[in-house]
């Protein structure tokens, strides 16, 4: 499974500039047309205006103040720059709504807010939760790095479901898949914070809207597993260890052309699910790109439909403590059955569980061989 997946992962990474590695939608569309607010409403009393294709953002009052699309959004590819001109905070609020106003500090709000702060190391990128949670998630010690101070950044945001995802000046900052979602549809916004000394720039914002997604938490309950929308399982796929990790290689393989057979994949992981591969960032280290089997399908079907993949799994260490277990399955991956040699091999690993009438997929996370990382021998040995 691992060189297709690979291909995958990459296609989610390069089929657009943003952060979401989620399925692309359609076109990009403009939210701010560079000449006037046309499609937007400002909430408050503070400055908001056109200047020389820019919107600017200025405390007057010091209470807070929003700039927000007339239009709601559910699930988007968001890309827009910002540029700092003071130390005041702000944000890019998505999937919200303004929900009153306050003569002592301005208008309320409720959604998901991505952080944008002037100072390096003030979680620019992060999820805080206006009306909610607070801060959901922030950025990794890379991610407090990215940004640009008193210059124009570049800011990338997916919403799509349950999942979030930022990146800053090309850095992940967060890929978050949210357990418990609040705020599911709602406006975009554009954020002065309380207290004064903001004073922000924005252009160059623009959307790409995605494909509906229910935003509902996958969470698998015991001796179920299974979300409504899987479809049943052949038993004799998953009535071993064995059977559904034979399975998962038969799905994904066949020829260029042949349609796999998709709900037979699907029938094999349990509810809430994740494929994670790791793949090279571009500082020379490595990185995670996580999704669901639902976007493995979306991204890997168009895939083979262009290319041969075969994967057959050459060996297998198997640890098992009553109803779960760990597999390191190693593979070898062909073009074609008949290739002699194989174009790759590596090593997937499976976290499986048995709900007591049969087994489940729960993860699969997979790294490539390579010349620097050779599969050791005790991988390449027997299937137990």
């Amino acid at each position: 499974m691992q060189s297709v997946l690979n291909v995958i992962a990459a296609l989610i990474l390069l089929a657009m500039p943003s952060a979401a590695q989620n399925a692309p939608g359609g076109a990009w569309s403009p939210l701010f047309n560079g000449k006037d607010l046309s499609g937007w409403t400002v909430n408050g009393t503070e400055k908001w205006v056109v200047e020389d294709g820019t919107i600017l953002g200025e405390s007057t009052t010091g209470h807070y103040g929003y700039l927000t699309t007339d239009k709601t959004y559910r699930d988007f590819n968001l890309r827009l720059e910002f540029k700092p001109e003071a130390k005041g905070n702000s944000g890019v609020f998505i999937r919200s709504r303004i929900t009153g106003n306050d003569p002592d500090h301005g208008p309320d709000i409720e959604g998901m807010q991505i952080e944008v702060d002037p100072t390096p190391g003030n979680h620019t990128g992060g999820l805080y939760e206006s009306g909610g949670r607070g801060w959901v998630i922030q950025p990794t010690p890379e991610g407090e790095q990215a940004l640009k101070p008193e210059t124009w950044n570049a800011l990338e945001i997916t919403a799509q479901g349950n999942h979030i995802a930022t990146r800053l000046n090309g850095v992940q900052i967060v890929d978050y898949h949210d357990p418990r979602p609040h705020f599911t549809n709602g406006v975009i916004g554009l954020q002065l914070h309380t207290g004064g000394g903001v004073k922000m720039r924005w252009k160059d914002i623009e959307i790409q809207e995605l494909p509906s997604s229910s935003g509902q938490p996958t969470s698998a309950a015991p001796g179920a597993g299974q979300s409504a929308a899987a479809p049943p399982a052949n038993p004799a796929d998953v009535d071993s260890i064995g059977a559904v990790m034979l399975a998962a290689y038969d799905t994904i393989s066949g020829p260029a052309g042949q349609r796999r057979d998709w709900n037979r994949f699907r029938s094999l992981f349990v509810s809430g699910a994740r494929l994670a591969a790791v793949v090279p960032d571009s500082k020379g280290g490595l990185r995670t790109v996580v999704m669901s089997p639902d976007e493995y399908v979306q991204h890997g079907d168009p895939y083979f439909q262009k290319n041969g993949f075969f994967e057959h799994e050459v060996a297998r260490r198997t640890e098992r403590w009553a109803d779960i277990a760990q597999v390191f399955s190693t593979y070898e991956s062909r073009h074609s059955d008949a290739d002699p040699k194989p174009f790759e091999r590596g090593i997937n690993s499976f976290q499986l569980m048995n709900d007591g009438h049969r087994w489940w997929i729960v993860t699969i996370f997979w790294q490539g061989e390579t010349a620097e990382t050779p599969i050791p021998k005790e991988y390449l040995e027997g299937l137990n």
